[in-house]
């Protein structure tokens, strides 16, 4: 007789597997997975990586991580949180049921955008949805200008370049599907354009944190740590 795995301890099991998964790679760091201790970062390549192409099923899971990761409910509710407090969509009101209803549309968003970028098109169109870091042997100039530029350029599943539809159909589709949870007056094209230039103009803003965010961890966080032991000694 077998008896079914519980819950938690599935979840556990995933988590250390996908652990294990990344202390195999060399080039993964761990501090790289999670931005300032909280936000997921599961899509960047470090610079000098072998390139692999990632399949189909590794495209979903990656989407998958990221749209349910346990620190996504605190990055939700901080959307939530900020969407409430300059009422945006006052139609929704305030108090605790404004503040659910916003940050089920977070949510919501979250989601949709993720897999329809990352897994869903990228399936479609034979285009790697991570992020390919240009790394500090550039000058920092050159690896704005790059990262900026990733929302335009995406790296296909044969390691070369191509015009990144994944990234402008995607949202353009994710937008147009947020048309059925939105509210009415926030279903017209205006509102829709705004949440489309809204959503790119985050993923670029991404991309040139995920650039620099290992310079950022080893220059501040990393001698901070240093500072504060050796201050203890």
């Amino acid at each position: 007789m077998s008896f079914a795995q519980p819950a938690a301890e599935s979840a556990e099991a995933t988590t250390n597997t996908e652990a294990k998964k990344d202390a195999k790679d060399p080039t993964v760091r761990p501090e790289e997975k999670r931005m300032f201790g909280l936000v997921p970062n599961y899509i960047s390549v470090p610079a000098h990586a072998k390139f692999e192409p990632l399949t189909t099923k590794q495209k979903f899971n990656l989407a998958r991580r990221g749209s349910f990761d346990p620190m996504m409910l605190v990055v939700t509710g901080i959307n939530a949180g900020l969407a409430q407090w300059t009422n945006q969509y006052p139609e929704l009101g305030q108090g605790a049921e404004g503040f659910g209803k916003r940050y089920g549309l977070a949510a919501a968003d979250t989601v949709v955008s993720n897999f329809v970028t990352g897994a869903i098109f990228p399936s479609v169109l034979h285009q790697d949805p991570r992020y390919f870091r240009l790394g500090n042997d550039y000058s920092t100039k050159k690896r704005i200008a790059y990262s900026a530029t990733r929302i335009f350029r995406i790296r296909g599943d044969d390691g070369r370049w191509h015009n990144n539809y994944s990234e402008i159909l995607g949202n353009m589709t994710a937008v147009s599907i947020g048309a059925l949870y939105y509210p009415e007056e926030s279903r017209h094209l205006g509102p829709m354009a705004s949440r489309f230039g809204f959503q790119v103009g985050t993923d670029c803003m991404f991309n040139v944190l995920k650039e620099f965010w290992p310079d950022i961890h080893d220059r501040f966080l990393v001698r901070h740590k240093k500072t504060n032991t050796a201050s203890l000694k």
